[in-house]
């Protein structure tokens, strides 16, 4: 009896679940299709001192849309206060873990997915882009995109 008791148990609280890939599993193919941001919040500071918080979350006046390929390259268009800014980049991935390059930014950090909505914890720096050019940037940011196609 207790372990019809003990299976019920795990077996109500996985179908709970939302079906996350489990760590370590990522492979480019999970990534591919097109993202719409949801969130971000970004912490800049400059050489190890200070520290500026941005939070963003879309509007009709700001957005962005990611399209991820096979090989990892992906590509985005963006409106900032609807002015439209395109670019592009590529993601490399061991697991759970992930580097992204986008423009002058190269990130690191986790990625993990839960049935279509992504989550990138990464952090970056930015070499040479302090108010004289010599001082370094520091960039931690939480990304949320959702899967639309």
């Amino acid at each position: 009896m207790k372990k019809i008791l003990i299976l019920s148990i795990i077996l109500i609280v996985n179908c709970g679940k939302n079906n996350p890939i489990a760590p370590d599993t990522y492979i480019i193919s999970d990534l591919v299709g097109i993202w719409e941001k949801i969130s971000l919040v970004s912490i800049t500071t400059e050489n190890g001192q200070g520290g500026e918080t941005l939070t963003w979350a879309p509007d009709s006046n700001n957005s962005e849309t990611i399209t991820i390929y096979n090989d990892g390259s992906f590509t985005s268009i963006r409106f900032d206060e609807g002015v439209e800014d395109n670019g592009s980049g590529q993601f490399i991935l061991d697991g759970s873990n992930i580097t992204v390059t986008f423009d002058e930014l190269e990130a690191n950090g986790t990625i993990s997915i839960t049935n279509n909505i992504m989550v990138l914890n990464l952090l970056g720096i930015i070499l040479g882009t302090g108010e004289n050019g010599d001082g370094n940037w520091e960039v931690e940011l939480t990304m949320i995109y959702e899967k639309v196609n």
